[in-house]
């Protein structure tokens, strides 16, 4: 294993294109953004320069009051072959010497494999690594299938997605590239968004420093579906090697009706293929396939466009010292209540309205 720290960002995002199941959470643009909000970033490379057989974006960040740290490698590590056990074993031997030496308190791997892939986990089992009690992405996801082309994927749409589209072009809404002022009424009708979902938030700042990130690399687009003159949704998608993803959308009360969530999807999924994109991954799907998901309404969502389901093996976590990482779970929990606890309050103060976010 070799640190990439003299790596400039270019030659390290060619490398990780190079593996098998690149993710946009190990380019260099993720690197950069997390970088500047509160953790510190570390590359690690497997293999002789130019023949790499594996990466490694590590993010550490302070935990417990700046009492500990905690490692994470979001969708990664990067494998190949993927399913190789040995290889594996040598990537984990080295992490974990690492994570070690660094004295973390922990380390989590969140490599978004396919549920299918056994070997490796059997590999991370049997070194200690646990399935995590927390999960940072969502576990499974929902792809579609880009080399069909717009007409192919019409094909697959079910019939009243396709209805909807046209509707709405039908009844006046439109969908706009946006630019950096479009950013802040963004995160407006992102936060009443979530809001209404019931899910965390982010301030401000975070979204305006992440989102201007992915734009000005021209990693990303900014979609925007109005009428009238007034936004009714939004999608951010970006894109990295092959594959989009569809980070954030947002959608007003006012308007539904219209079905601008519709033709701003359609749009976002057409700004991918003309990119080159052959997949594109809806971010997200329900952990158990019925109905009391939570995650239901966004599958039936997805599932319109001709989305399929990709269940995914989730997040591991190797504990450095298990007995501080045990307390320090412990402790998460009891504060993750405190917030739903207090969240709860505020909303029944405001007789059920949704937050305002500032």
């Amino acid at each position: 294993m070799r640190a990439e720290s003299g790596l400039g960002d270019a030659a390290w995002d060619d490398l990780v294109l190079t593996l098998p199941e690149p993710h946009v959470l190990q380019s260099s643009a993720w690197g950069a953004i997390k970088s500047r909000w509160g953790w510190s970033v570390h590359r690690f490379a497997w293999g002789e320069p130019g023949a790499e057989w594996a990466a490694a974006q590590v993010l550490v960040r302070p935990v417990a009051a700046g009492r500990a740290r905690l490692g994470y490698v979001p969708r990664g590590p990067l494998v190949a072959p993927l399913q190789d056990p040995t290889a594996w074993a040598r990537v984990l031997d080295e992490l974990e010497s690492w994570a070690r030496s660094a004295r973390l308190l922990a380390l989590k791997m969140d490599p978004g494999l396919p549920r299918s892939c056994a070997a490796p986990a059997r590999v991370w089992a049997d070194r200690g690594w646990r399935p995590a009690l927390t999960q940072v992405q969502f576990p499974n996801t929902m792809a579609s299938d880009l080399s069909r082309g717009p007409e192919g994927l019409l094909g697959e749409m079910k019939g009243k997605t396709r209805y909807n589209i046209r509707l709405a072009a039908k009844r006046g809404v439109t969908v706009r590239p946006g630019a950096a002022p479009d950013l802040r009424p963004f995160f407006l009708l992102y936060a009443a968004t979530a809001a209404r979902g019931q899910f965390a938030v982010r301030r401000w700042p975070y979204y305006r420093d992440a989102w201007s990130a992915f734009l000005d690399r021209g990693m990303g687009a900014l979609l925007l579906a109005e009428r009238e003159g007034e936004l009714l949704a939004g999608a951010l998608t970006v894109a990295f090697g092959d594959t989009a993803w569809y980070l954030y959308g947002a959608s007003a009360d006012a308007g539904r009706e219209h079905m601008p969530a519709y033709l701003v999807q359609w749009q976002s999924l057409l700004w991918a293929m003309e990119r080159g994109c052959r997949r594109y991954d809806w971010w997200g799907g329900p952990t158990v396939l019925e109905p009391g998901d939570p995650l239901w309404g966004v599958y039936r969502f997805k599932r319109g466009f001709g989305a399929a389901l990709v269940e995914q093996i989730g997040a591991w976590d190797y504990p450095v010292s298990p007995r501080a990482f045990r307390l320090y779970r412990v402790a998460e929990r009891a504060r993750g209540a405190w917030l739903r606890a207090r969240r709860r309050g505020l909303r029944r103060r405001r007789g059920g309205q949704a937050l305002r976010y500032t």
